[in-house]
């Protein structure tokens, strides 16, 4: 059984900058996940204070199990925010993690989903394959740091 779960996951594997469009439409994990997943509405709030001039790169891949929970929870928490999407890279990786495009070239990405948080061109800090508290706690704690 759980070999034939593996097999779904690989069977679509999309590589390169992928939009929440495509997830949504292609992926059934993510509306799922996305829909059951109750954003923080206090942490929102501050975040929302936060994040005006942050820019975000988005390291995942359709095959791996934490991006099938991750990504679609930290899409609702920057779609309630009211964050546009033309401020977010998301890479999709192939399972070697890499990608045609080599975004991942130079940036240290060892585990996904990675999720970097930039401000004026420098990195904040990142979030890397699951938060230590929760998305919204862990994204305010690096945005409140000084670049």
């Amino acid at each position: 059984m759980e070999n034939d779960s593996h097999k779904d996951h690989l069977e679509n594997i999309f590589v390169g900058v992928i939009s929440e469009a495509i997830l949504e439409r292609e992926y059934h994990w993510y509306k799922k996940e996305y829909d059951s997943y109750h954003v923080d509405s206090v942490l929102l709030n501050d975040l929302k204070s936060e994040i005006a001039e942050v820019s975000i790169s988005i390291y995942m891949a359709t095959w791996c199990g934490d991006c099938h929970r991750e990504i679609p929870r930290f899409y609702k928490i920057l779609n309630e925010a009211g964050i546009d999407e033309s401020r977010i890279v998301n890479a999709s990786m192939d399972l070697t993690k890499k990608t045609p495009e080599n975004y991942e070239e130079g940036m240290n990405i060892t585990k996904i989903p990675t999720f970097i948080f930039f401000k004026h061109g420098e990195e904040l800090g990142r979030i890397v394959e699951k938060p230590t508290v929760s998305l919204e706690y862990d994204m305010l704690q690096i945005l409140e740091r000084e670049v």
